[in-house]
């Protein structure tokens, strides 16, 4: 075997998008359970091929660079588009220290061209076999890899029991917020316009692997919850619950997860609660180009809203905590009425926690390619302001204005005093309560971003200009946004570095057994 390596693991959580978050209140109990499974199962691999293995999470409590002592010899980044930026400041500063630096997560999956820029490899899927040759070879900067298929299994979470430790446990304990991630299959066999995951093939773990999984938390931290953090657990729905109904009733965690309404049979439902599940996002996907989250058939107008209504009503007799996904703001919306239709679900159903996102044109999707093909993307647009509650494109039907207009007064209306008040009123587990509450004071500070997002639009022609697709310089509102969020690590990076590299996925370099691996980037170039 080659030399052991000081190998360095660091998961930017999505709630630290925003550094300033970390100390607000009620973020802190909920703030490390965003942990993921496969930064852990690297961490673990590496461990496991004789390398010494430092795992950390950051959520904007600490210098990231001071969660991983020592003087690392490689260092792994798994982030969404939120924190890359950040991403992108570590990678230049490690590199500066000559540590070999390596990311993956869906930041990377989605935009693998922008990340070669800033890392010696950008990983878009990854197994074991795949780590291997990275730890073991000195790849050319701007290599591109990817695993043949997604890993056939990962490590039980008795293995990551380091990592869990080190992110989710206080001192070896669950607490009341505690979740513990977990995954029944690996890849994501969905898409959709508005998905973030790439379309590849989904695997279930092995029957022997899962139940070893269950078994071990009802052993060693009986009745701590779980979270699926499948894509969509629906295609690995039924050998999942023969497994959570296989544990002793007296030692079952309720849990978390992801799934299609139209997989939701009533038979399943009723398995549902009898195995615990706590909380359930069967997603709508849009008012109209769903992504076969909720069948609507052929309905229109109002009985749009009603459909979804019944489905999350009768759901709703068998799992206490459901939530509605919806994007608003895709190339099909038009007008009033998605934003209607939300408002009338959301007053229809006060126990659904309605997640709605804006339209944003991540890497891989058809709802990118659109936007590009056609010019919409706005090409300055840093990729750590993608997502809510920032356009990143033209929509298609809307002005820039006009989307936000009828933005903001929805988004009030999600988190108003009345319906607060309703909420509170029900009869939940008191982690629903608790996560409703902090997730409620997160959409009000989302809201007083778009406000000030809508006012300028208002009053400032240049932001106007450059929401129309104008081009030009990025406006100082999103400059000084981002510059907040990096803080003293904000010198690394230059304007030309925050212009996303936009254009067809690099090709990706074929595993090798051997020393230098081909950068993709350079071939690019050549």
């Amino acid at each position: 075997m080659a030399r052991a390596l000081n190998v360095g693991v660091l998961e930017l959580l999505p709630c630290a998008a925003a550094s300033e978050w970390a100390h607000l209140p009620g973020v802190a109990p909920f703030k490390r359970r965003f942990a993921s499974v496969m930064p852990q199962a690297v961490a673990v691999w590496a461990r496991q091929m004789g390398h010494r293995v430092t795992y950390a999470t950051w959520y904007g409590q600490a210098d990231p660079t001071e969660l991983l002592p020592g003087e690392p010899d490689i260092v792994f980044i798994s982030t969404r588009s939120q924190s890359s930026a950040l991403a992108y400041a570590l990678a230049r500063l490690y590199r500066q220290r000559r540590v070999r630096t390596v990311i993956g997560g869906p930041h990377a999956a989605s935009f693998p061209r922008d990340c070669a820029r800033f890392f010696d490899v950008t990983v878009t899927r990854c197994d074991r076999a795949l780590l291997a040759d990275i730890l073991g070879q000195d790849p050319r900067p701007g290599t591109v890899l990817a695993s043949e298929r997604p890993p056939a299994d990962l490590p039980s979470i008795e293995e990551r029991l380091p990592e869990l430790e080190a992110s989710i446990l206080d001192q070896g304990r669950p607490r009341l917020a505690t979740v513990i991630p977990l995954q029944a299959g690996t890849g994501s066999p969905w898409g959709g316009a508005h998905r973030t995951e790439r379309d590849c093939a989904s695997l279930p773990r092995p029957a022997e692997s899962l139940a070893a999984d269950l078994a071990f938390v009802a052993r060693r931290f009986p009745r701590t919850l779980l979270g699926f953090q499948d894509d969509d657990l629906g295609i690995h729905l039924d050998q999942t619950l023969d497994l959570l109904e296989a544990v002793p009733r007296a030692h079952r965690s309720r849990y978390l997860m992801r799934c299609p309404m139209g997989m939701l049979t009533p038979a399943r439902q009723r398995r549902l609660a009898e195995t615990g599940c706590l909380h359930v996002a069967p997603g709508i996907g849009a008012w109209t180009e769903h992504g076969g989250d909720v069948p609507f058939g052929a309905a229109a107008g109002p009985d749009r809203a009603g459909l979804p209504a019944d489905a999350f009503m009768a759901l709703r007799r068998h799992v206490p905590g459901l939530q509605a996904d919806v994007v608003l703001g895709l190339d099909a919306d038009r007008g009033s009425e998605p934003f209607a239709l939300m408002r009338d679900f959301m007053r229809r159903l006060p126990f659904v926690w309605p997640n709605i996102d804006i339209a944003t044109p991540h890497g891989g999707t058809p709802l990118h390619e659109a936007a590009e093909r056609e010019g919409r993307l706005l090409e300055a647009m840093p990729l750590a302001l993608y997502g809510s509650p920032y356009l990143a494109m033209v929509p298609r039907e809307y002005e820039p204005a006009e989307f936000y207009e009828r933005l903001v007064p929805l988004m009030e209306d999600s988190v108003s005093l009345p319906l607060t008040l309703r909420r509170l009123a029900l009869r939940d587990p008191l982690a629903l309560r608790l996560a409703r509450l902090a997730r409620t004071a997160a959409v009000r500070r989302g809201i007083a971003e778009m406000r000030a997002v809508r006012d300028l639009l208002r009053s400032d022609p240049a932001m106007r200009a450059f929401h129309a697709g104008g081009g030009g310089d990025l406006p100082r509102f999103y400059g000084a946004r981002l510059a907040r969020r990096l803080g003293h690590y904000r010198d690394l990076l230059t304007p030309a570095d925050l212009r996303p590299l936009h254009g067809a996925p690099l090709p990706l370099a074929p595993r090798q057994a051997a020393r230098g691996m081909t950068s993709a980037l350079a071939q690019a170039a050549e």
